[in-house]
């Protein structure tokens, strides 16, 4: 299981960045998996994906709003959200 996630500013994007991560990170474990064991990769047999959007948790903007007048504003933050792709492949092997 491949977990890959990148910061979203679109999210087409985002996800096929993560997606292409994912299969990047696979591909050189299996390979490194088929050197160790002694055996050669054939044809992938089977992808499944997971993927999931995470944003940022609300704000409570009526405790702001009740602030009183003499208290500084509280500064604005630009938030992250993520997008998360886990992949799991399974190759054939090769004697």
């Amino acid at each position: 299981m491949i977990f890959s996630s990148v910061n979203l500013v679109d999210p087409t994007v985002a996800a096929n960045k993560a997606r292409a991560q994912a299969v990047d990170i696979a591909q050189a474990q299996a390979a490194q998996y088929a050197e160790l064991l002694g055996f050669t990769l054939g044809p992938v047999a089977s992808v499944s994906e997971s993927s999931s959007t995470i944003a940022p948790p609300p704000i409570a903007f009526s405790e702001a709003a009740a602030a009183p007048a003499d208290r500084a504003p509280t500064p604005i933050v630009a938030g992250t959200t993520q997008v998360s792709v886990t992949l799991n492949v399974a190759w054939s092997i090769e004697g």
